[in-house]
């Protein structure tokens, strides 16, 4: 029942927008997740009957709801648009304390990674049958919709990241490598922007983790392994330059490649503004912080559910504080929840994101075991990908579907195997305790 729902709300999470796109299905099946996620949580209550359960993240998550119901009253939200908002952000806590709490085991845990294996890898050939239609276009995605191309930014980054770990840890494989080479076509054929700056970060992440933090090497001993993230970084940025219309002086698929061009558009394109109304993600951010600060909202921002979107609240009146950011472009998850919650908001919701970067840290210097090791390389990646991808880049990262879910079973099962590690070592100690009373 466990491993059911949750492969439920994996399948639903990389194919339930589509089917509903198509109609295949009616829109309110897309309830199913929650619905997955409220019976995990309950069943993970009700197994716990007599144990410790282990309330992970209750405090910035307490704090948060302590923040929403004062700004609920400060700005005189006493509708369903607050539980609205709310449902949102913490349905996938709720899924994350489940997760820790069911007593997860090694074999049922590496059959859901196989689960999501097996999903990334469905991916590339979604994406190659789109690109056959679309070409080069934000329309040429995966599985988990029919329009709207946010996670072609954070996919293929993720799933090199693990796949770089099982190689480099786990079994020196060659499908891993084309299987790697073929997200990096996923991002470039999806025409996300941000990717010309990401993959060479990216690969300059794996060379620190790797050469750096694990085989403690030396940079100067490292010239040739550094020239080749250098060679792939720069190929990998120029293919991008060229093939994507936006990036290159011609505005078109095939033309030149022009560095100092790409980076005058990628300035241009993140400061525009039109009127009062943000559309690249800094004046959006900019614009933000000065509507909190004029209209005296900073601590607790314009209450929930002032820009969150629903089909109970459809056509309904958009208050004029409101409307620049609610009809805005480039709103990042920092802008969406500083804007309804404000920085106390931001402070508690932000807080989590740095705590599970510090844990992934912690997990991929301690773990021994070589598959747990890989993953725990991928996890780190994804940690502090995805606190970019709220301060920087999307709401995804918070709101979403798709990327959340994966994201908050990624930080369970580090809690799970951060806990077993620590009990073993507490463990041990015990052990070589009473060892040294016995020989005293």
């Amino acid at each position: 029942m466990i491993t059911l729902l949750i492969y439920v709300i994996f399948m639903f999470a990389f194919f339930g927008n589509l089917l509903i796109g198509f109609r295949f299905i009616p829109y309110q099946l897309s309830l199913v997740t929650e619905a997955s996620v409220y019976l995990l949580f309950l069943f993970s209550l009700w197994q716990s009957k007599g144990k410790r359960y282990y309330w992970h993240l209750w405090y910035p998550f307490g704090f948060f709801l302590l923040v929403a119901f004062c700004s609920m009253i400060a700005n005189n939200y006493f509708s369903l648009r607050p539980l609205i908002s709310l449902r949102v952000i913490v349905r996938f806590y709720l899924f994350y304390l489940a997760l820790i709490n069911l007593g997860l085991d090694e074999s049922m845990l590496k059959k859901i990674n196989k689960l999501l294996f097996i999903l990334f890898i469905i991916q590339l050939p979604a994406v190659a049958y789109r690109y056959s239609i679309y070409g080069i276009s934000e329309l040429t995605i995966g599985t988990y919709a029919t329009h709207g191309g946010g996670p072609t930014a954070v996919i293929p980054i993720v799933a090199i990241g693990y796949l770089a770990g099982y190689f480099f840890f786990y079994e020196r494989r060659l499908s891993y490598v084309l299987l790697a080479a073929g997200f990096l076509l996923f991002g470039i054929v999806g025409a996300k922007r941000m990717l010309l700056f990401m993959y060479p970060i990216s690969f300059l992440g794996i060379y620190f983790l790797v050469y750096i933090v694990e085989k403690k090497e030396r940079i100067f001993k490292q010239v040739g392994v550094i020239a080749c993230v250098a060679i792939l970084s720069m190929s990998i940025a120029g293919v991008i330059l060229k093939y994507n219309a936006t990036l290159n002086p011609e505005r078109e698929v095939g033309g030149s490649i022009d560095f100092g061009h790409a980076l005058k558009y990628t300035l241009w394109y993140t400061t525009q503004q039109k009127g009062e109304t943000g559309y690249g993600r800094l004046a959006t951010t900019i614009i933000t912080f000065d509507q909190l600060r004029k209209n005296g909202a900073l601590f607790f921002g314009f209450g929930p559910g002032s820009i969150t979107g629903s089909v109970l609240d459809k056509g309904k009146y958009i208050e004029k504080r409101t409307k620049s950011i609610r009809l805005a472009y480039g709103r990042t998850g920092m802008v969406y929840i500083v804007f309804e919650y404000g920085l106390l908001g931001l402070f508690s919701i932000g807080s989590i994101f740095f705590v599970f970067m510090r844990k992934g840290w912690k997990w991929y210097k301690y773990e021994k075991n070589t598959y747990w090791k890989a993953f725990a390389m991928g996890t780190l990646i994804f940690a502090v990908y995805n606190a970019f991808i709220f301060f920087c880049y999307a709401e995804l990262a918070i709101t979403d579907d798709l990327i959340v879910p994966i994201y908050f079973y990624s930080m369970a099962v580090m809690y799970i195997k951060m806990k077993e590690i620590t009990q073993k070592s507490a463990k041990d100690e015990k052990v070589e305790a009473a060892s040294s009373l016995r020989y005293q």
